[in-house]
């Protein structure tokens, strides 16, 4: 069965930190979210990411922040629900992404 952003189940990788890729995320509506990088990610479940919960100085953009449900495709997360927690608005590209538990 192919992962999906509705799975119940989902799986962590602990600790992980990256970017959003070239070109950003546009908007608030935007479903597809470029990576700069997916290595280690889990393909087979969704993921929560967390957006701008800091700034590539460590600094806390709680404005920002945005936490994001989705599906790791090549180096995209696809299929988001976005806001989880925060509020869904565009980032701009190199914001940091991690993956929390």
């Amino acid at each position: 069965m192919a992962a999906a952003n509705t799975d119940l189940f989902k799986k962590l990788a602990r600790k992980w930190v990256g970017s959003i890729g070239s070109g950003g995320v546009a908007n608030s509506t935007a479903t597809t979210i470029p990576l700069s990088s997916s290595t280690n990610l889990p393909t087979d479940t969704a993921v929560v990411a967390v957006i701008d919960r800091v700034d590539s100085n460590g600094t806390k953009t709680a404005s920002l922040e945005e936490s994001v449900i989705g599906v790791v495709s090549g180096t995209d997360l696809v299929t988001c629900t976005r806001g989880a927690e925060g509020t869904a608005q565009s980032h701009s590209a190199g914001a940091v992404v991690e993956i929390l538990f």
